[in-house]
């Protein structure tokens, strides 16, 4: 059993790194080998490679797939007590429900994963629910809710570990700004996002934060600076 769990944890770290470098088959069969040798008896171990497995499946762009992984996982497991496992499956959730234009849904699974993080083991994450929230309600126009929000989000925010998702978050912050009419604020928020995307070597992240300040320096009338 020990070398089952050993080999199953090997492969699902294979899986991570190849979802990673964006080789989504490779981290879908990585995560399906993982699970089927994972044994019965270790259901935390199951739970974190089901979850695993749902990520690389989400973001592979099968939502159908993913909707029946995170609702089975989620069910299955429900009584793990693994609440990192219950946590990631509330942001899978909710990241599957914005991709399907369901905000509300994604509000309260957001909610749910914010109340997680009020225990102890849990606080330093509470960054990440706080950073789709503030998207939320940005789409929905309470632009003084977003950016309370974000901004507290970013305070916080484990930028080594969780990059692409603090510079979405920044990203976001732009868009508040540039809502409120603060266009230098705005240049100076995707500066500390293209600084944050280089210097932790995210080269997609980098051209989607230029790909935004373009955008905007096209409606402030920069056409030179755009082109």
């Amino acid at each position: 059993q020990n070398l089952q769990d050993a080999y199953a944890q090997v492969l699902a770290i294979r899986s991570v790194i190849a979802r990673g470098n964006k080789d989504f088959p490779s981290a879908i069969a990585f995560g399906e080998q993982a699970l089927q040798i994972a044994p019965e008896g270790n259901q935390n171990l199951q739970a974190t490679i089901s979850t695993l497995l749902s990520s690389a499946v989400l973001e592979a762009g099968d939502f159908d797939e993913a909707e029946s992984l995170l609702q089975s996982t989620r069910k299955r497991f429900s009584h793990s007590g693994n609440s990192f496992v219950t946590f990631t499956l509330l942001l899978n959730a909710s990241a599957l429900a914005i991709m399907r234009g369901q905000l509300h849904r994604a509000h309260d699974l957001n909610e749910e994963a914010l109340r997680l993080t009020q225990t102890k083991s849990m606080e330093r994450l509470a960054f990440l629910p706080k950073l789709r929230l503030g998207r939320i309600h940005y789409f929905w126009n309470q632009l003084e809710i977003a950016k309370e929000l974000v901004t507290t989000a970013l305070e916080q925010a484990d930028l080594e570990h969780y990059t692409e998702a603090v510079i979405r978050g920044q990203i976001t912050l732009a868009w508040i700004q540039d809502a409120e009419e603060q266009y230098p604020q705005v240049l100076q928020t995707l500066a500390v996002a293209e600084h944050s995307a280089i210097d932790h070597h995210k080269h997609e992240s980098a051209q989607m934060v230029k790909a935004v300040r373009a955008q905007s320096q096209f409606w402030a009338g920069e056409k030179e600076a755009v082109m």
